[in-house]
Formats: C-alpha cells, sequence, structure tokens
C-alpha cells in the first residue's frame, strides 16, 4: 500500500493543519485514516491518502454508499439527502 502525504491544502495552498480526528474505513478496508483542517480555510482532508495506484480498492465494494442507491439504514439515508442539499446547508464545501 502507498500513501501520499500532503504538503499543502489542496483547496488554498497553505501548509498549516491541525489534527482533527482518526476515522476507520468501517465497511472495505477496516484501516484508520488521520483527518487533518487546514488552518487557514478550514478545509478538512485524509492526510497522508492513499496514493492514485491504490485508491481505487476502497470504491470497489457494493456497500459503498455513493455505489448504491438501494442502500437502507439511517446513515445511508442521511447520506443521500445530504449530497442534494445546498453548499451552505452541509458541514463546509
Amino acid at each position: 500500500m502507498s500513501y501520499e502525504r500532503l504538503s499543502a491544502c489542496p483547496v488554498c495552498g497553505k501548509s498549516e493543519f491541525r489534527n482533527k480526528l482518526v476515522v476507520e474505513d468501517k465497511s472495505v478496508s477496516k484501516e484508520s485514516f488521520a483527518i487533518v483542517q487546514c488552518e487557514s480555510c478550514g478545509f478538512q482532508f485524509t492526510n497522508p491518502r492513499p496514493g492514485p495506484a491504490d485508491i481505487g480498492r476502497y470504491y470497489e465494494s457494493d456497500e459503498y454508499v455513493s455505489h448504491n442507491s438501494g442502500a437502507q439504514g439511517v446513515i445511508n439515508q442521511a447520506y443521500k439527502v445530504a449530497r442534494f442539499l445546498p453548499c451552505g446547508a452541509r458541514w463546509r464545501c
């Protein structure tokens, strides 16, 4: 598995981040990933993240919500609603 560490925010290009949280991919890999937040613009992203050669495997599962419009459950239903909300109604865009 190869990972790439971003040294600049993909949104504003600044390089000061703070650790936000660690999350687990519960649907596919069961791996944990660090989420950081840019001190300048507030954008949150995975860092380090899987490299281009490895990223696809995280989205192959039929259980991945955006691939499965028939997914049931509270989290899946909330995701389906949230992805159609205007940007201002979500956390940060």
